[in-house]
């Protein structure tokens, strides 16, 4: 087999494993359940967080470049990264509702 064959080859290989994670993904994800109290999870310090970094970015991306100058990309970058360890914390730390 000359090179282009190996080529070829290693290419289905890794079209077969991708196809094969894919469908491994879909499986779990058909066999998730939410936990018990989901409905709650508006109140999750864990989901605040995360919905407010992805807001955050989300934002970035619509403000015009010349307003973008005024703020530095890494203030932005740090706040988002701060809120996303917040929700990885919160999520890991029992909260519990006060009596």
């Amino acid at each position: 087999m000359g090179h282009a064959g190996l080529h070829l080859a290693n290419d289905h290989t890794q079209a077969v494993c991708y196809v094969q994670r894919c469908v491994d993904m879909v499986e779990v994800m058909t066999h998730l359940e939410l936990v018990d109290d989901a409905k709650q999870a508006w109140k999750w310090i864990s989901m605040q967080a995360m919905v407010l970094a992805a807001a955050i970015q989300g934002a970035w991306l619509y403000i015009p470049e010349d307003l973008k100058l005024s703020i530095p990309p890494n203030v932005v970058q740090g706040v988002t990264l701060v809120l996303l360890v917040a929700g990885v914390a919160g999520r890991l730390v029992k909260q519990e509702p006060k009596p």
